[in-house]
């Protein structure tokens, strides 16, 4: 009876020994650009036509881009991001929507970052599906989206 209480004990914790999380570090992150290389930036030219690309951008982004029902479309601002740990200055937009999905439903409002760098959207990111994965807003590790209206 022993033996077998020694057996499933050991076999227990060989078992949850395979649940302890066992990932590697995170690699540094690049530092954070400093206030001058921030103002010396090359943000690219200011999407005057925003709401044009942010329109163009659901043709290629929504499952049913015709049902697409605009909310607000948040102003430019200078922003950042990484790609490839290096820093990509734009123009962050944020863009609040209604859309149907596969089912022919609407979802429901919903929100969206775009990085936008002369006139190409090069990143977004859906933050209300992001808020229940924990990832909502980030664009880079301590660094967090702002749908604040730009200048």
């Amino acid at each position: 009876m022993k033996a077998w209480k020694a057996v499933t004990v050991a076999l227990i914790s060989v078992g949850l020994s395979g649940c302890a999380a066992n990932h590697p570090p995170l690699p540094p992150t690049a530092p954070d650009p400093t206030p001058a290389e921030l103002a010396a930036a090359d943000y690219g030219q200011y999407p005057q036509n925003y709401d044009a690309v942010v329109k163009g951008w659901t043709e290629d982004s929504m499952k049913d881009p015709a049902s697409v029902i605009f909310k607000k479309i948040s102003k430019p601002r200078k922003e950042y991001m990484y790609a490839e740990r290096k820093p990509v200055y734009g123009y962050s937009v944020c863009t609040l929507l209604n859309a149907k999905n596969s089912y022919g439903g609407y979802t429901g409002n919903q929100v969206y970052w775009l990085m936008i760098r002369n006139g190409v959207v090069l990143r977004s990111q859906n933050l209300t599906d992001n808020l229940t994965r924990g990832t909502a807003g980030i664009i880079s590790i301590g660094h967090y989206v702002n749908c604040d209206d730009g200048k």
